[in-house]
């Protein structure tokens, strides 16, 4: 009997037509919307979060990331001299210090006749960059004092890069890299960071002072200062502060026009707004159900009204009011499934191209689609229950004079 149900109620589902490709095409943006967006914000944590882990547990950044006039940074760029004369300071105190710069994240990389996607990130830096942002050399060699100072056309590929143009340990000295129009020599080669959810790997690093000379435009350096744990972060915090005041020429009245932070600071935002997002990520897309399940149970209620004939035949053919009621309840459930199937196709193309946008990985949301399917069949049920009881009412005679 169940099945003869479900049999009948993909019968009036098909029969419906219009309103059905409707009601399921409202469930699927709800769908789509939840699912689009919770894959969007992982995108998002897994790139933040890298920034921590780039930071280092122990570790305090400068940056011009500064909020002040209606909402928009008024800061001065950190300079390529700005940024060494930072980092001289406390190579001289004997802290590890780095900075870099990100001057694309759509660079093409070509060797021989294989050429990479146009999304390798392009990052000049100094010669303490790989260890102070978490790499390590699988191959090759660092570049040299000489290089970053003077503006050697030298290359360090990550390791996804590598393995794209199909360059290892052998092919390091068998030709040049064409990075856009500028022709480098690769020295060495990353090794993978280890993180499966955000590799990080798409990148080649150059020295600064080369990239500086080549490209034009007033993207800011970052500075990363790692602190032994034996010494106070805050003190060092203190001092950068000191110091960058008067390498940048800011008079005693006037505010700091970059930002200093430190790495556990930097967490703690970065987790704070991750929650936030998923939070309201959330609240939009069971709201989006809600109302999905709304237009689901009216739907199906004038469905009631229309198909009174129907209803009336089947009761007098010995149909149950049961039986009758279950042919709504599975009609609103199918309806419920198919739209959350196709919203979930199209919240995961959304999501991809989000987080291609975002530069970012995309991660299937597996849990998200999980709690998709389960909400929306107990939101099938929910809409179908009215319908349902209202249908299994019907008198027939009445239904069938009425039909």
């Amino acid at each position: 009997m169940r099945g003869h149900n479900l049999l009948s109620a993909l019968v009036a589902i098909r029969n419906s037509g219009f309103r059905t490709i409707l009601t399921i095409l409202i469930i699927s943006i709800g769908v789509a919307g939840l699912i689009a967006m919770q894959s969007a914000i992982v995108s998002i944590e897994s790139n933040l979060m890298s920034q921590f882990v780039d930071l280092g547990a122990n570790s305090i950044k400068v940056d011009d990331n500064i909020i002040q006039k209606a909402g928009k940074s008024d800061a001065p760029p950190i300079t390529l001299d700005q940024a060494r004369r930072c980092t001289q300071h406390f190579l001289e105190l004997g802290f590890i210090t780095s900075y870099h710069r990100l001057f694309t994240p759509h660079a093409q990389v070509t060797f021989s006749s294989r050429s990479t996607n146009p999304n390798i990130s392009l990052i000049g830096g100094n010669v303490h960059y790989i260890a102070n942002n978490g790499y390590s050399l699988a191959c090759g060699r660092n570049f040299s004092e000489a290089e970053c100072m003077n503006g050697i056309p030298s290359v360090i590929l990550g390791s996804e890069t590598a393995d794209e143009l199909g360059i290892g340990k052998d092919e390091l000295t068998k030709g040049n890299i064409v990075i856009d129009n500028l022709s480098v020599n690769a020295i060495g080669i990353c090794a993978p960071r280890g993180n499966s959810q955000n590799s990080d790997d798409r990148f080649v690093v150059l020295p600064a002072s080369y990239l500086d000379q080549q490209y034009s435009g007033d993207r800011s350096y970052d500075i990363v200062v790692n602190v032994p744990d034996k010494i106070s972060p805050t003190r060092i915090e203190e001092e950068i502060i000191g110091v960058f005041r008067q390498i940048r020429g800011i008079e005693a009245a006037m505010p700091n026009d970059f930002r200093v932070i430190r790495s556990e600071k930097l967490y703690s935002e970065l987790n704070t707004l991750v929650l936030s997002l998923s939070g309201a990520a959330l609240v939009i897309g069971l709201l989006t159900i809600l109302a999905s399940a709304i237009a689901l149970m009216n739907m199906l209620l004038v469905a009631v009204g229309e198909r009174q004939r129907e209803i009336g035949l089947k009761k007098s053919l010995g149909a149950r009011r049961s039986s009758i009621a279950w042919q709504f309840l599975y009609e609103s459930v199918t309806l419920c499934l198919l739209g959350t199937f196709l919203g979930v196709v199209i919240g995961l193309t959304t999501g991809y191209f989000v987080a291609d946008y975002l530069d970012g990985p995309f991660i299937v949301p597996i849990q998200w689609i999980g709690v998709s399917f389960v909400v929306t069949f107990f939101t099938g049920i929910s809409a179908g229950i009215l319908p349902g009881i209202r249908a299994a009412r019907l008198d027939p005679i009445v239904a069938l004079r009425t039909g």
